[in-house]
């Protein structure tokens, strides 16, 4: 009688399992989401205009290396689409106009030189060069004036409040377009009329400023007389160019003077370049040549700030941004507050007032994408202060979602199980989250609490398994909209007690009953030979000999078995053969054709005889029709062949 200590032992061994637990915690990234390293920054407005201002200035200024320094590499390699040709078209024409303004005032210097040396043939010349390449000059601000054009369509400028920093900025470059319209109408100007007269009388004149350092705003006194062969010319209009603009006009006196005062524009760059010009009107242009005063340098001071920025926490969508700012005024009195404006890609936020160092939150958007995106501050000028641009890309993300599972060792099924856990990321705890959890085909959704806590029970049917592992998935999806979406895969074992019992009802019974049914089984019996229908067994079957000595017992007995069946006959002795050689034994429930399939591959070559043979005698033994001498001298010639390649004897 079997003893089964070791499945008494497992039974109780599972039941103390199952009251256990094992937590099982789940910080599982979220799905795979766009890097936001790898991301592109958003397009920024305000930054692209102030881009245009300043490269505006350059040309103004006459500037061509700084011109082509700035206009060469275009730093918003992530305008939008929209935006690259008119970019690019304002960048090639900006740098071509740079270099045709310098090369026309080049030659307007030039002229003037020789038209105080009374060189009229030479300034004549020199004015048909000027005039053969203004149009290709205009040309070229007409293109960049296009190209700003285009770029406030893209924005709607025109919908923008009068006093929006994007709308000042996009005043503030029409005027510069505007001023350098009125520098190429300055070169446009003829110095003396079309028929020269030999008696023209030459003119001088002569302006002097006391004053050629001084601050954006400040006023700036100037004198200055014009006469012609040593008589002053009186009620003349003096013309003041500054930054090669017509700034003013003033009259001289009867003693041939003039003076007047001029404003330092609230233009932030270094040098000013200031001129006077005579320019002969009405009876003068056929008596007077042009008079000019060489270029008179100012150089313009004014306070330049640099401002840093910086996030000082992480950027989450539906959280506020903590943006940091610091102004380095270097050794210029600090501004205690100035407007700034804030842009977040290409939309305003606010507009406050700030000190030198300050710290402003800003509210991100629930819906806002993830990645990067572009955080432009804009202060505006104030007086003698430059107006100052910063920019930094803001990485915004979501913060991972973190779960906490805790779930049984082992499941009983059919019946349920308690699941229960904590969902938190980074921020907190995500309250009012949804939880759907999956295992097989049971599903149930679930709310975390305020805590991020959740706790409920979960059913399982019946099945047809065992035992064994069995995966659940959790699905987390937070209400706020900082914290990630996360999904994750947990495994525990399951026993399915019901199978487990029935299987066990049935093991005691057998346990009971096989001993019992099968008792003979151990006992030594004398083995019973293997028989076919109708064939003696080997076994007890006297080997086939050609030898003269064969008993006359078991010579007779074969020679009456031959009479009665021939093919059986020489089946018995191919058989004794097989089995010699194969040592495979025909078993009880075995066909003809199946004991020989299971010899053939030991028999090899010799299989097909044994095989043919096996064909001749299932004839023999279900058909109807008398034994057939051909069959029988057939089956003869098999075994001799199979006798023959054996090299044995039954």
């Amino acid at each position: 009688m079997l003893k089964l200590p070791w499945l008494i032992n497992s039974i109780v061994l599972i039941v103390v399992l199952l009251g256990t637990t094992t937590p099982v915690q789940a910080a599982d990234a979220p799905a795979v989401q766009q890097d936001p390293q790898s991301a592109q920054a958003t397009f920024s407005s305000i930054a692209l205009l102030n881009f245009y201002a300043n490269s505006l200035d350059c040309i103004i200024q006459l500037n061509r290396t700084a011109t082509d320094a700035n206009l060469a590499d275009m730093p918003f390699a992530n305008v939008p689409q929209e935006l690259v040709t008119v970019t690019n078209d304002f960048a090639s024409n900006g740098m071509a106009l740079a270099d045709s303004l310098v090369d026309l005032f080049v030659l307007w210097t030039k002229q003037n030189t020789y038209l105080q040396q009374y060189r009229l043939n030479d300034v004549g010349t020199t004015f048909k060069q000027i005039t053969d390449q203004l149009p290709a000059a205009r040309q070229q601000l007409a293109q960049i004036e296009s190209s700003v054009a285009n770029t406030g369509t893209y924005i709607n400028i025109g919908s923008l409040p009068s006093d929006s920093g994007l709308t000042l900025v996009y005043n503030e470059i029409a005027a510069k377009l505007q001023q350098l319209s009125g520098m190429l109408d300055t070169l446009n100007r003829s110095p003396f009329p079309d028929q020269l007269i030999a008696s023209l009388k030459t003119t001088t004149l002569i302006m002097v400023i006391t004053q050629q350092t001084a601050y954006v705003g400040d006023e700036i006194p100037f004198t200055g007389s014009l006469f012609s062969q040593g008589q002053p010319l009186s009620k003349r209009e003096i013309t003041l160019l500054l930054n090669n603009r017509n700034l003013l006009t003033v009259q001289t006196n009867a003693q041939g003077q003039f003076h007047g005062v001029f404003q330092i524009p609230y233009l932030y760059v270094n040098r000013m370049p200031v001129q006077a010009i005579y320019y002969p009107q009405g009876n003068d242009q056929s008596t007077y040549l042009g008079a000019s005063i060489p270029v008179i340098d100012m150089t313009v001071l004014y306070y330049a700030a640099q401002l840093s920025l910086q996030l000082n926490n992480t950027a989450y969508p539906g959280k506020e941004a903590i943006i940091t700012g610091t102004f380095d005024y270097s050794d210029s009195p600090v501004l205690t507050q100035r407007t700034a404006e804030f842009y977040l890609d290409n939309k305003i936020e606010k507009q406050i007032e700030v000190d030198p160092v300050f710290n402003q939150e800003m509210l991100l958007d629930a819906q806002i994408t993830e990645g990067k995106h572009q955080i432009t501050v804009s202060v505006p000028a104030d007086g003698r202060y430059a107006p100052v641009i910063a920019s930094f890309a803001l990485n915004v993300t979501l913060a991972t979602t973190n779960l906490e599972v805790y779930l049984p060792a082992f499941g009983l099924i059919p019946g349920s199980f308690l699941i229960k856990g904590k969902a938190y990321s980074s921020v907190g705890p995500l309250s009012n989250g949804d939880i759907v959890i999956k295992v097989g085909s049971a599903s149930k959704q679930i709310a975390t609490a305020g805590d991020g806590t959740f706790s409920t029970k979960i059913g399982i049917g019946m099945g047809f398994s065992l035992l064994g592992s069995q995966g659940m998935t959790l699905q987390v999806k937070p209400q706020e909209p900082w914290n990630a979406a996360m999904t994750i895969t947990r495994k525990f074992f399951l026993i399915n007690y019901f199978n487990f019992v029935l299987i066990l009802i049935v093991f005691l019974a057998l346990r009971f009953y096989l001993p019992r049914r099968f008792k003979n089984w151990f006992k030594d019996l004398p083995r019973k030979p293997n028989r076919l229908p109708g064939l003696v067994s080997p076994e007890r079957t006297a080997g086939y000999t050609q030898k003269a000595d064969i008993a006359p017992k078991i010579k007779e007995s074969r020679e009456k078995e031959e009479t009665a069946n021939s093919v059986l006959y020489w089946y018995r002795i191919a058989l004794k053969l097989v089995q010699t050689v194969t040592k495979v034994i025909i078993k009880p429930q075995q066909t003809l054709r199946e004991y020989c399939k299971e010899a053939s591959p030991a028999l090899g070559p010799l299989g097909r005889y044994f095989l043919e043979l096996t064909y001749l005698l299932e004839k023999r033994l279900y058909s109807k029709l008398p034994p057939d001498a051909s069959d029988v001298e057939k089956s003869r010639q098999l075994v001799m062949e199979i006798q023959k390649e054996t090299g044995r004897e039954p």
